[in-house]
């Protein structure tokens, strides 16, 4: 037991010899450029949450698009493939309608975000 102890308070007085060697901050701004200061680093490349955002806004609108393109695929093969079938030639059509409408809203994403931000006061 004593044994343990003396190992544990020779860490602890070991750990504490490095106490005011360097400040460490880790609410610094990860866009300064050092200053001296040791700062965390940031795990994120963004230095605010906008920026964050945007980059999100932007991965979605990409994705979007992406989206877009493979449902007119899909509509226009239920319309070639429903043959005499009414029913596939109506689903194919309704696929294409919603995608169209869909990419309105994926190209208006940053105008409808910018209004909302307006609102909100940001």
């Amino acid at each position: 037991m004593k044994a343990k102890r003396k190992i544990m308070v020779t860490v602890f007085a070991f750990l504490m010899s490095f106490a005011g060697t360097a400040t460490v901050y880790a609410d610094c701004n990860p866009c300064d450029n050092g200053n001296g200061v040791v700062c965390i680093p940031n795990p994120l490349r963004f230095c605010s949450i906008q920026e964050l955002l945007t980059e999100i806004t932007n991965l979605l609108i990409q994705l979007g698009l992406a989206l877009v393109a493979f449902m007119v695929i899909v509509g226009g093969l239920f319309i070639m493939f429903g043959g005499a079938n009414p029913k596939y030639f109506e689903k194919g059509k309704n696929i294409i309608t919603w995608t169209v409408l869909g990419l309105f809203v994926v190209l208006f994403a940053r105008g409808i975000l910018a209004v909302i931000r307006f609102v909100m006061g940001g």
